[in-house]
């Protein structure tokens, strides 16, 4: 049995799995929103209210791998945020003591290389030939493709980063601060650091998800339901429905929808992020998946 612990830039989350005839079998799974990348933008600090939240999270995760009756082999790694501050290096040693284990800071490549791999679990091997790959973190956007082989950029940017870069508040979202957004993230993914990938995923007939804010989008707002980790949405309809609720207060998107409690600030902004990346690629039907980057670890210890 395999536990992974996965510290991100605005989540850290539990799976603890075993692998039965080839796939994955969820025992536990847990997920705490921390925030940990925010802020990091302008202090390039974990911040002090992110950093007891965090460990309190890890402590509870600790409780929940020491009520595990079967032994285990555990992995914990971290993204995006431990990847920038500056104070990670002390984050990482109380971590490492809570937990009782060695925390690996993955690199961008790394961590699209295992949550492209967790993703393409939902599939079939003859389907990947169609399917190009997005994982939304907090403060990174990984994207590649498998086949006809590996390749992926990590870039730096995420929902938590591009809430904070817009400087949206907890108010509703007006139209010219929405239109203003969409000019200033297409000006963001305006780079030539991933024009060759951009032409092999815009190849593609679809595009795959990965992340809390994605799946959290595609639950509430009711995407076609293919099994209990993968739905289908199109990104007409994505978009629609996140400007709607971009008129909203945080406070009537949080009554409206209770699970955006710990997203509702964030969410427009990782949405309409991925939004107009895919419009960019011209990929017009999407796939989101549960399955990520522990499952991605999960599959590569077996």
């Amino acid at each position: 049995m395999n536990a992974v612990v996965d510290i991100g830039s605005n989540s850290i989350k539990l799976l603890v799995a075993k692998m039965k005839r080839g796939a994955i079998e969820v025992v536990k799974t847990r997920s705490f929103v921390t925030r940990l990348g925010k802020g990091l933008l302008e202090t390039h600090n974990i911040s002090d209210e992110s950093y007891k939240r965090s460990m309190g999270a890890l402590r509870e995760i600790k409780r929940q791998l020491n009520s595990l009756e079967e032994s285990f082999k555990l992995r914990i790694v971290a993204t995006a945020a431990l990847r920038e501050a500056e104070n990670a290096e002390s984050f990482k040693k109380d971590a490492q003591k809570i937990l009782d284990g060695r925390i690996r800071i993955l690199s961008g490549l790394d961590e699209a290389k295992y949550s492209l791999n967790g993703a393409a679990s939902c599939f079939e091997k003859s389907e990947l030939n169609e399917l190009s790959f997005f994982d939304l973190g907090g403060a990174s956007l990984e994207m590649g493709v498998l086949k006809p082989k590996f390749q992926a950029i990590s870039l730096p940017t995420g929902a938590v980063k591009i809430f904070e870069h817009l400087g949206w508040k907890q108010k509703a979202i007006s139209d010219s601060q929405w239109k203003s957004a969409e000019s200033e993230i297409a000006q963001l993914l305006n780079t030539r650091s991933w024009t060759e990938l951009g032409q092999q995923l815009k190849e593609k007939n679809k595009a795959v998800i990965i992340g809390g804010t994605m799946v959290l989008a595609a639950e509430i707002f009711g995407a076609k339901k293919i099994h209990s980790d993968l739905r289908y949405f199109s990104r007409q309809e994505l978009y629609e429905a996140t400007n709607q609720i971009r008129k909203k207060s945080v406070s009537q998107r949080i009554s409206q929808h209770p699970r955006l409690k710990t997203r509702a600030d964030i969410f427009p902004a990782g949405i309409l992020l991925i939004c107009i990346l895919l419009e960019k690629l011209q990929l017009e039907e999407l796939y989101i998946t549960r399955r990520g980057l522990r499952h991605g670890i999960i599959l590569s210890a077996s």
